[in-house]
């Protein structure tokens, strides 16, 4: 399994946790901006992640980013940004 960490726009309550494969919900102020939920936790496999981004889209809901997280010594790191805008540009490139 693969932590990942994915941050959406808008508030998320907790009790959306089960909806999401119980990953942790976690909600952070806007201070004049957005308000920020994040889903951390680990996904089984890519057809997993996949389910998890298409109920993001099933609740019309701004996907801001997608970015796989890996410990090490007890420490979070973020690697593989996957930035949602990029994702768009690129598929018109064929």
């Amino acid at each position: 399994m693969t932590n990942y960490k994915i941050c959406i726009e808008g508030r998320l309550e907790e009790r959306w946790s089960d909806w999401f494969s119980g990953l942790a919900v976690t909600v952070e102020p806007g201070h004049g901006g957005p308000t920020i939920s994040t889903l951390t936790g680990p996904v089984a496999d890519q057809p997993a992640l996949r389910g998890l981004l298409n109920r993001i889209w099933d609740l019309n809901l701004n996907l801001i980013s997608v970015n796989q997280v890996q410990e090490t010594h007890g420490k979070s790191f973020t690697a593989g940004i996957i930035d949602p805008s990029d994702q768009l540009e690129n598929s018109h490139n064929i």
